[in-house]
């Protein structure tokens, strides 16, 4: 397909959700790109912080990792009681109402019914972990078509969910379905995000296909950020300025990891090797450590913080990408973590945690990072670690204490606050008391 024709195909996707009026102008558009393929061009100058584009997923469903616990297949809940649909399609549901939801009743139900599977009176995992690719099946032609214009992976590991899906039935599958399901499949593979359904502050991870995300490329340093609201809409954002005719890109990684590490996951992930200016600067190569001999696993933050303090600190720079790791890691367990909530902190510790979130701040900074969703997590903790220790500091009475207290600003530390929530505005994945903070200050502001 023509960039022209992809990008006319997407603008309608978007008009359909809502999310673009017919005719209104963008500042992006589809191109062929100088990175792989197409790609999301600015078609004018982008300010930081501004939306560059809203877009709603295609398609999306379980994730096919058996690591993940099942769930329900209407409602996504987890942790609960699961029985087989009565219709007879092998897949579980939590209740009456999910059972008999017409997005379920309409779209996988009747056609694994259809296909008859074996499972008999009970219910299949690995049915459920074919489902996107059956839901895809439902779409009009006009959204499968965007499957066709998308990178893919071609090896055969890539469409297993189709494998799963032929062997627990009886019936027949159409050759035409099939082959729309296994493109679907590689195409989710390369290019599908991982999503979220919170519920009772707790967080079920899911997959969906984002067209207009799909075509953003990747680079280690991005130009965007992006989150994926309550509504499950992907809202990509200028992290730093753009230009007019430049690709707007985005970070399949980590922007902690240090070269190696980037260039090996996106390798066994997404099949390319990264040759942003990231990856071929030399001193950026040299800077990480080649291996773990041994991988760490920490029951307890506090010990993770005693490997850092006393024995990494004496192996590696401060700014290695092993260091910077581990030190995000204490940033997010300390002050939320069993045995190490706010009350639990020594003075020390949450001294520590704070001098963390601002060495992390400066790493990002010197990466060039801009406003990146991780930024607006570490400001947070910030705020959140210096309001515990002006709290800590107000409930003693001591020439000493109004020292201590003056040296974190209140207005200074609100400023911090708004800084993450211009980062992060209304992310699900967000910690749940951000989020009651965020949805205060938005009543607030009406």
């Amino acid at each position: 397909m023509e960039p022209e024709v992809v990008d006319a195909e997407l603008r309608r996707h978007l008009v359909r959700h809502g999310l673009l009026e017919a005719a209104q102008p963008t500042c992006w558009k589809i191109e062929n790109s100088k990175l792989s393929g197409r790609g999301v061009i600015a078609s004018r100058d982008i300010a930081v912080d501004e939306l560059v584009y809203a877009d709603a997923a295609v398609v999306q469903g379980p994730r096919c990792y058996s690591k993940y616990l099942p769930l329900c297949v209407s409602c996504y809940k987890t942790g609960c009681v699961l029985f087989p649909c009565d219709r007879g399609c092998g897949l579980p549901v939590c209740s009456e109402v999910c059972q008999n939801d017409p997005h379920h009743v309409e779209a996988e139900c009747a056609y694994l019914k259809g296909l008859e599977p074996t499972c008999g009176s009970g219910w299949s995992l690995e049915l459920l972990q074919a489902v996107v690719p059956i839901r895809a099946l439902m779409l009009p032609k006009e959204l499968t078509r965007v499957f066709y214009s998308l990178q893919c992976h071609e090896a055969a590991q890539h469409g297993r969910e189709v494998d799963m899906l032929k062997s627990n039935v009886k019936g027949h599958i159409d050759a035409d379905d099939e082959e729309l399901m296994r493109r679907v499949c590689r195409a989710m593979d390369t290019n599908s995000f991982e999503t979220a359904v919170i519920r009772g502050g707790k967080s079920t991870s899911l997959r969906a296909l984002f067209p207009v995300g799909a075509l953003t490329n990747h680079q280690c340093v991005p130009n965007t950020r992006h989150i994926v609201n309550a509504e499950g809409e992907l809202l990509v954002y200028a992290a730093v300025p753009i230009a007019e005719g430049q690709e707007i890109t985005m970070s399949y990684t980590d922007v902690l990891w240090d070269t190696q590490m980037r260039r090996h996951f996106l390798l066994a992930t997404k099949h390319f090797a990264c040759q942003c200016p990231r990856c071929t600067d030399i001193s950026s190569i040299r800077a990480g450590i080649i291996a773990a001999t041994e991988e760490f696993k920490y029951e307890n933050p506090r010990k993770v913080l005693r490997f850092v303090e006393k024995e990494l600190s004496l192996l590696v720079p401060e700014t290695n990408y092993v260091m910077m790791e581990m030190m995000f890691s204490i940033v997010s367990l300390f002050g939320r973590a069993e045995g190490c909530t706010w009350s639990e902190l020594t003075d020390e510790e949450l001294d520590i945690k704070i001098v963390y979130c601002k060495k992390l701040i400066q790493c990002l900074d010197t990466l060039n990072c801009g406003n990146c969703t991780k930024k607006g997590l570490i400001l947070y903790e910030l705020y959140c670690a210096n309001a515990e220790k002006v709290k800590r500091i107000s409930s003693k009475e001591s020439n000493v204490c109004t020292l201590l207290k003056n040296e974190i600003d209140s207005s200074a530390n609100e400023n911090v606050l708004l800084e993450a929530m211009k980062i992060l505005k209304s992310d699900i994945v967000a910690p749940h008391d951000y989020r009651e903070i965020y949805n205060e200050k938005l009543l607030l502001a009406q």
